[in-house]
This record gives C-alpha cells, structure tokens and sequence, in this order.
C-alpha cells in the first residue's frame, strides 16, 4: 500500500494539482502525507517558499490525514526529490507535469522528466493542464495496464491494485501484440515468402498470447480483484493512447522496462511516447536493477502477484 506520499511543490497552483490525488490514495491507505520544496539557499525567495509550504499544511489539517512539511535549501530539485524519497521511505511520489509558475522557479515538467527516468519510487503523473484550465475531479477506480508477456509489465498489476482501491476498483489488463513492420527491401513489392512469415508470426504470437492471458488469469483468480482482460495488435504506444481514450480509463499504469515477453516492444520508448501523448494520469513503475537480471524473469513470472505493492 501507498503508506508514504510525497508531494514535491514550487508554490505553484499547476503543482498543486497534485494534491486531490494524494488525499485520495492517502485516505484510502491510511497513510501518511509528505509536502516537500526546494530552493537552492534561504534566500528571501527560500523564506517565503518555506512558510507557504507549512501554511499549506496547516490548512490541509481539515483533511483528516497525517501530513509533513519539508523545506530543502540546497541542491538540485531533482536530485533533492531523489534523495529525499529514498531516504524517507517513501512508497509513492505524485508529480504534475508542469508548473514553473510558482516562485522557486523550478519548471516542474524537467523536473519531473527527471525523477521518472530515475526514481525506483513508483510515480504518478498527472498532466496539469493550464493555469486557466479547470481540471474535473479526479477519479481512480478504473485503470488500464499495458502487458507484453513479461515479468516488468506483470509486477506493476499490484501496484493498479492500490491506486483503484482493490476489490473496488476495476483494472483492465491490455495485452498489446506489436504489429511487424516489412523489411526495407520489401517496401512497395512485398514479397510472397514475406507476406506468410508475417502471417504465421502473428498467428503463432496470439496463440501464445493466449495460453498467457489464461495463466495470469489462473495466478491472479485468489487476488480478488476485478480484472477485465482484452488482447489486441498494433503499433504498442498508439494502441495504447486510443484504447484509454476509448475506455475512459481514470489512469495507466506502465513499467519502464520490458521487452522480455513475447511481443518484443521496448517499454522504455513506449511509456516516453505514452506520457507525452495521454491526457491521462499515468503511473510510472521503474524495477531495480535486481530484477533486470534476465535469469530472474522466469522466476518472477512464475510467481503469484500479491495484493499489495512491495
């Protein structure tokens, strides 16, 4: 569970958008609440920085949850964000992805570039929008994840598990079959041995897709979680942008790593592209390098997916 929530802010309001998604999964974990800013010295600008993150506590009180201010004046932002998660125990990190109004001057969107590509922290995105925009409120019972057979993509199932609230909320596992592209030297004449290759790749990919599907359906069956399951092809990143437009989904829960299934799509690129075009909030999974040693995603494939985030 989200026990440990840190909220990065830079006295924006596009940062505070952040903020409604925190109390819900704070609420619903019983957990704990952190606020955390950075400014490079204890400047005036660093005072008053200081003094609006706990006036912001103070009045976020009402919310009935146990909430922490934390003021840096050092560092990089980035680098300080990294640090501190790693340092505080913290299970969840909740980020807009731009801001920059605010007066630490921090543009919250390298910012929070940053934190995912390097954070083992789990990471929600949330795409602020303008200042002049107003957001609906935010929802997080139905959420997509997007699989390619392997272990990377499976391990973040419980992590969608606690940001729709469990049995409560509904998760869609879409299992994504990349399309081949032909070759070069058969662009504008296909070629007949080509064209069969081709057919029997995607044929022999689904049936696997299949006997997969039906296995993780078979390990996740004690879980009870409500999980629909939906198998599709093409072009991974586009797929996956119109099927959760279509679906309404409340959010996507991707890893950064995969590509040790079947389907052969690099998540790296694929989540990058995802983030970028969806204006969903996403929540960015980052495996430690431990479990990036290929001898371990058999073993990991094979094993039950808890309830919980580790």
């Amino acid at each position: 569970m989200f026990k440990r929530i840190l909220v990065p802010l830079d006295g924006s309001e596009l940062a505070e958008r952040a903020l409604p998604y925190a109390r819900i999964l704070a609420g619903r974990s019983g957990g704990r609440l952190l606020l955390l800013s950075i400014c490079s010295s204890q400047t005036a600008e660093g005072r008053w920085l200081g003094a609006y993150l706990e006036n912001k506590r103070r009045r976020m009180h009402s919310w009935g949850i146990p909430i922490e201010a934390h003021c840096i004046y050092r560092g990089n932002a980035a680098d300080e964000i990294l640090n501190f998660s790693e340092i505080n125990d913290i299970g969840l990190m909740i980020m807009c992805t731009h801001g920059g109004s605010g007066i630490s001057r921090w543009y919250s969107g390298s910012i929070s570039s940053k934190v995912a590509q390097e954070s083992y922290v789990p990471l929600l995105l949330i795409k602020s929008g303008g200042i002049h925009e107003i957001l609906p409120l935010p929802r997080l019972s139905r959420v997509a994840v997007p699989l390619d057979g392997s272990a990377w993509a499976e391990a973040t199932i419980p992590y969608a598990a606690d940001l729709v609230g469990g049995p409560d909320g509904e998760i869609t596992l879409l299992q994504i079959n990349e399309t081949i592209e032909p070759r070069s030297d058969t662009l504008g004449d296909p070629s007949a041995e080509w064209d069969t290759y081709c057919q029997t790749f995607a044929t022999h990919t689904r049936e696997r897709t299949l006997q997969y599907m039906d296995a993780l359906q078979q390990r996740l069956r004690s879980q009870r979680l409500n999980i629909r399951f939906e198998v599709t092809s093409g072009k991974a990143a586009e797929t996956i942008l119109r099927h959760t437009e279509a679906d309404d989904v409340d959010a996507i829960v991707m890893s950064t790593h995969g590509q040790s299934g079947f389907s052969h799509w690099a998540f790296g690129s694929v989540a990058n592209k995802v983030v970028q075009g969806t204006s969903k909030p996403i929540l960015i999974v980052r495996p430690k390098p431990t479990v990036l040693i290929p001898d371990t995603v058999a073993t990991a494939r094979d094993r039950p997916v808890k309830g919980g985030a580790p």
